[in-house]
């Protein structure tokens, strides 16, 4: 983001007395979501406050170590968990949001899994045919287009020849990037501004077009009234403690809540709205993934060039939805990498000595179970998950297939998956997979991309939000980001979270300008 617009971001330092604020539209979030609508009703001439809980971190303050960028740009320095701690939950928490963090990976939702929703949701504007200018417009906006193949680096490129030698389909992925330089650095922010994020494409144009953006501003609570909603409660938060500084309200006729699937229906919770489908919070999906690292003899350095670039998608339901899982290149720093491996003290060091030689794959699962999110004590995230037997089944078997796969792409070692404490020498150690203590092993999961605790849908005893993300039964309050997914996705969720705010903030900036015709 430009330095010519810092006039329009408020930072909670600056601010020395509580705020009263009103606005046309109040917007919760700034990341693929709230960016998305807060751009669109400003460029409509609507006036807009957008509150986002988190920092605002140049491009220029972006660091390489893991631990600090985690602090600064990530909900609970990276380290949110499920309440039985087996569930990693990762989620930027600054201006930007996860679009800031996250590895630029951005594909369509599959046709067939749009279709699928109109089925289940009642909302035939869902329809693939419907949504195609929508994905069009935004994927022209983040600059997206597919990997550069001399931007694959040999991790990614394992993943390839592994699938190319069991008959594996494979593909490369497309990202939200221009003139990348293959720094690697996507997870702690990029230093170059290459990625496509929210701050450096939606944000600004939205401040240009008028829109006011406060940083280091929780919102606490949602005014309603009357089956309507008046605006937002919140406070001014120290950056250093996240201590409350001064308050902070807006009233608005309409409140975009756009703060992701874990805390979208937590503010719903507290703030008590209305809930025929007793569904807020609920049907959490969260798409596990598991890392499977290969060590290699010769370098592999995958921390250079695209960290994410070829996935395979040959063992994914995309149609029906019933389950299955990606392979999908990864990379990650010495520190993450020290926690996912095996051994204690100089074993482990021994280890660790090895991370210029090793290949990270994840499986991702298209999880059949669904999870919960509730309100713990007074405001904090009970984040409730654990995948079924099905589920499972289908993780360990990507496991196992991705070791195979690893050994064909030339690996002499394989770490099959954190806590399942199974080194694997060759092919023929494979069978370890197979012991009970291993198929029993509560396994830790890693998840980017939690969805559909606001589900859209027609029928307001099924779902939270109806056809535009309106809540059911509170006039001008709307949710737009991954909760209100009425099914699984399966493939990374930015450009679907942006492709429906853009139809959310369609729909709210017709009726705005439908009032205003009306005097």
């Amino acid at each position: 983001m430009s330095e010519g617009t810092a006039g329009r971001i408020v930072e909670g330092h600056a601010v020395d007395r509580d705020l009263r604020l009103e606005a046309d539209a109040c917007v919760i979030g700034s990341g693929a979501g709230g960016a998305v609508v807060a751009r669109r009703l400003a460029e409509a001439g609507m006036k807009v406050v957008v509150l986002e809980e988190g920092p605002w971190v140049r491009t220029r303050d972006f660091v390489r170590d893991e631990g600090e960028s985690r602090l600064r740009l990530y909900r609970g320095g990276g380290w949110r968990a499920s309440a039985d701690g087996r569930l990693l939950v990762l989620e930027g928490r600054c201006v930007g949001g996860s679009t800031v963090v996250g590895l630029g990976t951005a594909m369509p939702a599959p046709g067939e899994v749009l279709d699928a929703w109109v089925r289940v949701s009642g909302v035939g504007d869902l329809a693939a045919a419907r949504m195609e200018d929508h994905f069009a417009r935004v994927a022209r906006e983040i600059s997206v287009s597919p990997v550069p193949g001399a931007m694959i680096n040999r991790s990614n490129r394992a993943l390839r020849e592994g699938a190319e030698s069991l008959g594996l389909s494979q593909d490369v992925l497309s990202r939200s990037v221009s003139g990348c330089a293959g720094c690697g650095r996507c997870a702690q922010g990029c230093p170059t501004g290459a990625k496509r994020s929210m701050m450096l494409t939606y944000l600004p144009k939205a401040l240009r077009a008028g829109a006011r953006l406060h940083a280091d501003a929780r919102a606490d609570a949602l005014l309603l009234s009357k089956g309507a909603v008046r605006g937002v409660r919140g406070a001014i938060l120290d950056r250093a403690t996240r201590s409350r500084r001064r308050s902070i309200e807006v009233a608005a006729p309409v409140v975009v809540v756009a703060a992701g699937a874990l805390e979208s229906p937590l503010l719903l919770l507290r703030s008590r709205v209305p809930d025929r489908s007793k569904r807020i919070g609920r049907k959490l999906r969260v798409n596990p993934a598991v890392p499977v690292v290969g060590v290699f003899a010769e370098p592999v350095r995958g921390y250079l060039g695209v960290p994410q670039s070829i996935w395979s998608s040959h063992f994914a339901d995309l149609r029906t939805g019933k389950g299955g899982f990606t392979l999908e290149g990864d990379s990650t720093g010495p520190a993450t990498m020290a926690s996912w491996l095996a051994g204690f003290g100089a074993a482990h060091k021994r280890v660790l000595a090895r991370y210029n030689h090793m290949a990270v794959v994840s499986v991702v699962l298209q999880d059949r179970s669904t999870g919960e999110v509730r309100v713990r004590g007074g405001s904090d995230a009970e984040i409730r998950y654990e995948p079924g037997r099905k589920d499972r089944e289908r993780l360990l078997e990507g496991i196992r297939l991705t070791a195979l796969l690893l050994f064909r792409a030339g690996a002499r070692k394989v770490f099959a998956g954190p806590r399942t404490n199974a080194t694997l020498d060759a092919e023929t150690y494979l069978i370890q997979l197979d012991r009970p203590d291993v198929q029993r092993i509560a396994l830790r999961m890693t998840s980017t991309r939690p969805q559909g605790t606001c589900r859209m849908g027609s029928d307001p005893r099924e779902s939270v939000t109806g056809p535009t993300g309106e809540l059911h039964g509170v006039k001008g309050l709307f949710v737009a980001d991954a909760s209100v997914f009425p099914g699984p996705l399966g493939v990374p969720p930015q450009l679907t979270v942006m492709a429906l705010a853009e139809r959310t903030a369609d729909a709210i900036a017709a009726s705005a300008g439908a009032r205003r015709a009306g005097g």
